[in-house]
């Protein structure tokens, strides 16, 4: 009986798949966009202590977006505020979202990046890998008061028969500033389609 359990346990479907995003809680919201097939820590290079903190999410997926309105909406009921994010970033995911994947990157601000020397490195440097081609970033939305994630644009190519999305990032302000965030392709799905 305890196998049979233990059997249903595993293979229960995760909770984005088996409630609807309202019916999240709070830790549910926190797992997703910490740890999901959408969202985890960048890796670096670096084998010295103390490396800064870096989280990476594709923010056009579905359950990300669905994710950060339920959190926004959470925040803004406990604050007594409304919810808000930046407008322009807004529009672009009602119209551009299905051309482009956007990753949304912890670690920087605002103040970091008014530097001009590490906004075109940044820009320089930031490029996507689908199977053997990279891919520019093609623009950004950097941090404000409203959201603190720098937001990344770039071109939506990657198809269901790819193995893996790889990031290679330069995070203005990051100590230290190179990253590689790695997406694995089969494990994008959600209600039955891809999701990235």
């Amino acid at each position: 009986m305890h196998l049979a359990w233990l059997a249903l346990w595993w293979f229960a479907a995760p909770f984005w798949e088996a409630k609807s995003p309202s019916e999240w809680t709070h830790a549910e919201l926190a797992r997703l966009l910490n740890d999901s097939p959408w969202a985890q820590m960048a890796t670096c290079e670096s084998r010295i202590g103390g490396a800064s903190r870096v989280r990476v999410l594709l923010a056009t997926a579905r359950p990300v977006q669905e994710a950060e309105q339920q959190a926004r909406l959470g925040a803004a009921r406990r604050a007594g505020a409304p919810a808000g994010i930046d407008e322009d970033y807004i529009e672009f995911l009602r119209n551009d979202a299905s051309r482009h994947i956007v990753v949304a990157v912890s670690g920087t601000t605002l103040e970091t990046m008014s530097n001009g020397d590490e906004t075109r490195q940044m820009e320089k440097d930031c490029v996507m890998k689908v199977g053997r081609k990279k891919y520019k970033m093609t623009g950004h939305f950097p941090p404000s008061a409203r959201d603190s994630y720098l937001r990344l644009i770039f071109p939506r190519v990657a198809v269901d028969s790819d193995k893996e999305i790889v990031f290679e990032l330069y995070v203005p302000g990051a100590m230290p500033p190179y990253r590689e965030a790695y997406f694995k392709v089969r494990d994008l799905y959600y209600k039955g389609k891809l999701e990235m």
